[in-house]
């Protein structure tokens, strides 16, 4: 009876006891002793204010055996005006964990330096004048040779005038933490964090105008610094390896009124869930460049958002008449997917950045992000006066599919900008979104845009830019397109592709104008292939239809067709070079114009060389097929000249009649008549009309005078040249 009497009396001691010794430390900010003039703390209500240190010219030394800053509470380096450099190392064995509030005097550099890992909390916060660096590093250089280690030794640490140059690793670095914090420098400088894995989540860094510097890096890595205007630029090259860098839902920020810079550095790069890195400026001053390195990968998801301005991405842009910063990437391989976006723009009267992209191995672009349908895209943009900046693509691979998009273009005054692909083993681009909505494509142009102020389509006015592709094999696939087009006055540009192997299924290659000038296209290639696919050039109004020109071994048409059109204007021209061009009944080759003149199209077979000419990959069965160009050496050329809509008659030898219009050119030149006519009695060797082909061992194929199930368009035995012209 008399133990529970007491209960309550022991109950009531422990729960003293507790607060008394089991509360949560004022401060973990303890100093070492290993220097000449030792850190002291001064507690301040919910201030710990860290006083002295070691003085060595302009350079402030600490050294503490724990550092660490709780909620609510802030660590005051209390330095004199002339300081620049604040160095604190932590030579313990524990992490460093900031959940309050961190500041200096004027605006002196912190170098924080802990090998066992730094933790940032929710309630982080910068109060510095200026560059506040965050390293896992074991020792930090100087340009004297000296350094400053983190592992006390009995020799005094030799304490230095010299400026900071490097941060140097040893093994196993740790990482840097960053959990729900805002880490935001307002001053110009550099925010740096450098440590073996960088993770960000639900957090913002933020160097208004200055710079930010994530590097990840692993064993045995020195990390260069170099004095730069905003504070420090990194350097990786002495660093072998590298370690990942995370960030989900989070923000990487230096926008401003220019000059803000970003460089990242690390093996593999990942953001998701709207995480994005930004460099803009809003008014006069030129922004900064945004820089990626990964020795691996970079992989960019939105997934799901109803809100279009949370895409995950990379950007830079401007809003004043500052030019905006570039986009550089160098990795291995590159994936974007469910509407994550890498932009370059123009959103004022400044020029838009590059973009431009260095991959060893694969950039792959796939999906939108639902609902909103905001495709998956490498983009260069102008919406104002300003021009739009360059895509310059360097990849060994380039896949575009589900319908993302890869696209330079204007929507206003300013002009669009050009993409530039060289891809050596491959470009494939493929499909549609899942909704239908988007169609995968490669562009550049100038496209109309929705005013949501007053509801009205609105045209834009600038030249569209260029697209230019070399790869060894390109592939377009169901509805997907390769395009260059001007919905406004402006002219489109030209659409340039030299591959070896070029096929289409189900795609298109486009060139199209409204009223302005259409664009031409032109293909280089050994072997192209359409398949219910269509190149086209087009232009509305009284522009004029853009040209097509093609130069390839060997051409198979099935159903397809390759136009170049015109409303008002001039009909484009079609010029066709080949050794072999085979073709259904239901393909076809026009030049035409609704109201205007007809364009030309001519097709010439230059001296056979059978040996490299390439076989289509595939065959049809018996299909009828027209002979429009053959060719024998020593014969005069001729024009063919379509005046009608009769279409072709079924052989050259068939008789004309007065629908079609077709007239040999040779037959009004007696001279032309005394040509053939030497020709004929010089008894030329005969020549076998070849009936069709077969593929050799080393992948050469060889004409036979066995039939095949595919004729060619030309034979071996007509007019070597044949122009032909629609009235």
């Amino acid at each position: 009876m008399n133990l529970l009497r007491n209960s309550s009396f022991y109950g009531k001691l422990v729960c003293v006891w507790l607060l008394l010794y089991h509360q949560p430390a004022l401060t973990q900010i303890i100093p070492d002793g290993s220097l000449p003039e030792n850190s002291k703390i001064i507690e301040e209500g919910n201030t710990s204010l860290i006083e002295q240190g070691s003085k060595a010219g302009n350079n402030l030394f600490h050294s503490f055996e724990q550092f660490s800053v709780f909620a609510g509470r802030s660590a005051y380096f209390n330095n004199s005006l002339d300081i620049q450099n604040i160095i604190a190392r932590i030579t313990g064995s524990k992490p460093s964990n900031i959940d309050g509030i961190i500041k200096a005097n004027g605006v002196a550099n912190l170098f924080l330096i802990n090998p066992s890992g730094i933790i940032f909390g929710a309630n982080a916060r910068l109060n510095l004048g200026g560059s506040f660096i965050a390293s896992t590093a074991n020792s930090i250089l100087f340009a004297d040779g000296t350094q400053f280690n983190t592992k006390i030794s009995r020799t005094p640490s030799l304490l230095t005038i010299s400026i900071p140059i490097g941060l140097s690793f040893e093994s196993n670095p740790a990482p840097i933490s960053i959990q729900q914090s805002v880490l935001n420098l307002a001053n110009r400088k550099t925010l740096g964090l450098v440590s073996g894995g960088i993770d960000l989540k639900n957090s913002q860094l933020t160097a208004r105008e200055g710079r930010i510097e994530l590097g990840s890096v692993a064993e045995a890595s020195l990390v260069n610094l170099d004095s730069a205007k905003e504070g420090f630029t990194f350097n990786y090259k002495s660093s072998p390896n590298f370690q990942n860098i995370n960030l989900q839902r989070s923000i990487v920020d230096t926008s401003g009124n220019g000059n803000g810079g970003i460089q990242i550095q690390g093996k593999k790069l990942t953001l998701t869930d709207s995480s994005r890195i930004l460099a803009r400026t809003f008014r006069e001053n030129a922004g900064g460049d945004l820089i990626v390195n990964t020795s691996d990968s970079i992989e960019l998801v939105t997934g799901f958002t109803d809100n279009p301005r949370e895409l995950t991405g990379l950007f830079t842009s401007t809003l004043g008449s500052g030019s905006a910063g570039n986009i550089r990437i160098n990795t291995k391989q590159l994936s974007i997917r469910d509407g994550a976006i890498i932009s370059v723009s123009s959103r004022g009267e400044g020029s838009g950045g590059n973009l431009i992209i260095n991959a060893s191995d694969l950039v792959s672009l796939s999906g939108v992000a639902q609902p909103t349908s905001q495709a998956s895209a490498l983009l260069s943009a102008a919406t104002a006066s300003g021009a739009a900046g360059n895509i310059v693509m360097n990849v060994e691979r380039l896949i575009v599919k589900d319908g993302a998009a890869i696209a330079a273009t204007t929507s206003s005054a300013g002009n669009g900008g050009s993409v530039t692909i060289n891809a050596p083993q491959s470009i494939e681009v493929i499909g549609v979104s899942s909704t239908g909505l988007n169609q995968s494509s490669i562009r550049a142009g100038a496209r109309e845009t929705f005013s949501p102020d007053t509801f009205a389509i609105i045209k834009p006015t600038g030249n569209a830019g260029n697209l230019l592709v070399n790869t060894e094999y390109l592939s377009i696939k169901d509805r997907a397109f390769l395009s260059v087009e001007n919905a406004g006055p402006g002219n489109a540009g030209f659409l340039r592709i030299q591959s070896s192997d070029i096929s289409l299924f189900g795609g298109g290659i486009n060139a199209s104008a409204v009223s302005g000038e259409g664009g031409d296209v032109s293909l280089s290639s050994r072997f192209l292939q359409l398949n219910k696919s269509s190149i086209a050039t087009s232009a509305g109004s009284s522009g004029n239809g853009g040209n097509i020109n093609i130069n390839s071994d060997t051409i198979a048409l099935f159903g397809s067709t390759i136009a170049a059109n015109a409303e008002r204007g001039r009909g484009g021209n079609i010029d066709i070079t080949t050794q072999g061009l085979f073709t259904t009944l239901d393909s076809r080759i026009s030049a035409s114009s609704t109201l205007g003149f007809d364009g030309l199209v001519r097709i010439s077979i230059p001296e056979l060389d059978l040996t490299k000419a390439a076989q289509p990959e595939q065959r049809l069965q018996n299909p009828q097929v027209a002979v429009v160009c053959q060719g024998q050496a020593g014969v005069a050329s001729s024009e063919l000249i379509d005046a009608g809509t009769g279409g072709t008659p079924v052989s050259p030898s068939d008789s004309l009649d007065s629908s079609s219009g077709w007239r040999d050119l040779n037959s009004y030149s007696q001279e032309g008549i005394n040509r053939v006519t030497q020709l004929a009695s010089t008894k030329p060797t005969p020549l076998v009309e070849a009936q069709g082909w077969k593929r050799n061992d080393n992948g050469t194929v060889n004409f036979t005078t066995e039939t095949d199930d595919i004729v060619p368009y030309g034979s071996l035995s007509s007019p070597s040249c044949i122009r032909t012209q629609s009235r």
